[in-house]
């Protein structure tokens, strides 16, 4: 493991030494066809039954573009070190897995092609997925429950601007994930639609999809004996289990202030699993390197036994520069023993 975070940390810190590298804008190698960057976050949390600090993940992008063709690769070590303070143990690990791995067409200024494995198209949250982009460290429950992140199929995007922007986004996906090891959900069938209007400040987004989850990855051995699986074969076992949901946003941004909220349901085999599940947040951001952050979140799960909750979020981040931040937020949730502080400091390379 110590091995493979020294190869990434060695080459961002190539990267600074080149006088022509401006943080957070890549490195470029062979003019717009090859540039290299990343970022990496670190966390601590202390709640009631947390309390620990961790290097949440480092990642490696390669990027650029020829034309109408674009391609971006990332790789990254999730949770590669977590130290409890309770226990005073930490746990370590080295694999490296691939997050994203996609090329993009633009046919012409109307429509785009992409296709590999990128970030599901469907609400607005998971349209700025990573810590350091993002408002506050921890993501709305929306965007770790009711849909898949990332999938692995082919997506086609329609956009008409004129005084206003109207955009159809369509997904597809019949296959294993292109690293079956690195997904929130084990899916291995997906479909999604959405559709989004724009017009001055005030954004509007539909999203709708079916997808299903295959019950496990087997790993079919490849008699190494390796401690790293990262490059076994998987077989997959497709499960009966069809998932449906719906999802709603709205997104408000001015100069200094923005207001987004999304409401979202989820069906499990024709019966409701996600009653409702839904976050508004405002941001208000002062000075350019100072945010303060609001947000209320409510949902009913009916798979779990602790199926309600209603919390709030109350968040700063300060950014020095903007590939930098550092965040705080305190969540106060109505399930007991739930309460919980997050900091969080992060950099885009």
């Amino acid at each position: 493991m110590k091995k493979k975070l020294f190869l990434l940390l060695f080459l961002f810190s190539a990267m600074q030494a080149n006088d022509s590298y401006e943080l957070g804008q890549g490195y470029s190698l062979v003019d717009s066809y090859l540039y290299v960057g990343g970022y990496f976050s670190t966390s601590y949390a202390q709640g009631t039954n947390t309390n620990g600090a961790s290097l949440d993940d480092v990642s490696f992008l390669a990027y650029g573009s020829a034309d109408k063709l674009s391609y971006l690769v990332e790789f990254e070590s999730l949770n590669p070190y977590q130290y409890s303070f309770i226990s005073q143990k930490s746990t370590q690990h080295g694999n490296i897995y691939a997050e994203r791995v996609f090329a993009k067409y633009q046919i012409n200024e109307n429509y785009s092609l992409t296709a590999g494995k990128f970030y599901t198209p469907v609400g607005f949250w998971n349209e700025v997925p990573i810590n350091v982009l993002r408002d506050t460290t921890s993501n709305p429950l929306t965007a770790e429950m009711l849909y898949p992140k990332l999938s692995t199929g082919v997506g086609l995007k329609y956009s008409l601007i004129s005084d206003s922007v109207f955009e159809l986004d369509i997904l597809g996906q019949n296959s294993p994930d292109i690293d079956p090891k690195y997904n929130d959900s084990k899916i291995i069938q997906h479909l999604a639609l959405s559709l989004t209007y724009t017009k001055d400040a005030l954004s509007y987004k539909l999203s709708a999809g079916h997808y299903k989850e295959f019950e496990e990855a087997v790993i079919v051995d490849d008699g190494d004996n390796d401690e790293d699986d990262y490059f076994e074969e998987y077989e997959t076992q497709k499960s009966d289990d069809v998932y449906n949901y719906l999802l709603f946003g709205f997104k408000y941004e001015s100069e200094n202030i923005l207001i987004q909220s999304e409401l979202g349901k989820q069906f499990l085999n024709n019966t409701t699993n996600i009653q409702y599940m839904g976050y508004i947040q405002g941001v208000y951001r002062y000075k350019e390197k100072h945010s303060f952050i609001l947000r209320f979140e409510d949902y009913m799960d009916n798979e779990y036994e602790q199926n309600q909750d209603t919390f709030s979020v109350i968040g700063y981040t300060y950014r020095p520069i903007q590939p930098v931040a550092i965040k705080s937020e305190y969540q106060f949730h109505t399930l007991k023993n739930s309460d919980i502080l997050l900091l969080s400091f992060s950099v885009l390379f």
